[in-house]
């Protein structure tokens, strides 16, 4: 992910965040864990956090600081979708709806539901 102050935010397959600055003597690492962090980064919408999916957590970054992780149903290998109001993460066992600043789970669509034509 790039971002306006030239930065870019690259996931690793050994679970840390990257960050190169627009120097290329400038680079910050960021350790979530030991997933992979396949699935690009995205930004929130009103307090500017960094969100990502790392397998089956959704972590949230202020800076190079972990702000929180939320366990997600199943697994994600896929960016999240966002919307003014809403983060979007979409894993192996439920499409998951939260606030617009991806830290309150607001619906869970579980996927069996979906697949059996379910509403």
């Amino acid at each position: 992910m790039g971002t306006f102050d030239g930065r870019t935010w690259i996931g690793t397959s050994d679970g840390r965040i990257v960050v190169a600055g627009p120097n290329a003597g400038t680079v910050s690492r960021i350790k979530l864990g030991t997933t992979p962090v396949y699935a690009p980064l995205m930004r929130t919408v009103d307090d500017g956090l960094i969100a990502l999916t790392s397998y089956s957590e959704l972590a949230l970054l202020r800076g190079d600081k972990v702000v929180s992780h939320t366990k997600l149903p199943g697994y994600s290998l896929v960016r999240l979708a966002a919307s003014h109001t809403h983060v979007f993460a979409a894993t192996t066992e439920a499409l998951v709806t939260f606030d617009a600043n991806a830290r309150t789970e607001v619906m869970r669509f579980p996927r069996t539901a979906a697949a059996s034509g379910h509403r």
